[in-house]
């Protein structure tokens, strides 16, 4: 999939390992967000080559060169994510969500855990009061245990309320997502702990 917001020669199908880790670096260094990230790759076409040019960017503007992650501290993040079966999830992958990737500020970089198949599938978003009655809570399993058995991915935010139980309906289909708030080793609310493990795991 060609990515709109960078040059279509550098999509994920022809990137290098070294570019790869190039534009995770890029998109992980602080104060770099998904517009420059964006008009850094549109100025410079590839992310080493940005990374390259930063600290002269920086002293010309008179200000501090940014603290760009190393390839070693990189590799080890994808390895930290690797353990528990998670991953980045650039812009340019193939499975980085269609309709998410053609807004303008679409973000760079995603965290995954699960089956990034489902990003790619037919969805409809779930969400609702935290402190719903338990009539509606039921009514929220029970309809998104028909959407999803229907073929739809539920979407939600893993919060209490409609937002769990829209999770816990679609789960025994396989095809919930979560769009966390926090990094992946951030669980909230705590209760939700099993839930979110559920999630990655089905």
């Amino acid at each position: 999939m060609s990515d709109r917001n960078e040059p279509a020669a550098l999509s994920e199908a022809n990137l290098t390992a070294t570019e790869r880790l190039a534009r995770l670096r890029l998109a992980r260094t602080k104060g770099i967000g998904n517009a420059t990230f964006s008009r850094l790759m549109g100025l410079y076409g590839t992310a080493e080559q940005a990374i390259a040019a930063l600290p002269a960017r920086a002293r010309l503007s008179g200000r501090p060169a940014p603290a760009i992650p190393s390839a070693s501290r990189m590799e080890d993040e994808i390895a930290w994510l690797g353990k528990r079966g998670g991953h980045h999830l650039l812009r340019s992958d193939p499975a980085y969500p269609r309709l998410l990737a053609g807004l303008p500020n679409a973000p760079v970089l995603l965290f995954t855990q699960g089956n990034t198949d489902l990003l790619s599938t037919p969805s409809l978003a779930i969400v609702g009061a935290r402190k719903a009655s338990n009539p509606a809570l039921k009514l929220t399993e029970e309809f998104a245990a028909g959407l999803a058995e229907a073929g739809l991915t539920v979407v939600s935010g893993l919060a209490r309320g409609v937002d769990g139980a829209a999770h816990r309906g679609a789960l025994p289909s396989g095809r919930t997502i979560a769009a966390l708030p926090g990094g992946l080793d951030i669980t909230y609310p705590p209760e939700h702990a099993g839930l979110q493990a559920a999630i990655a795991q089905q």
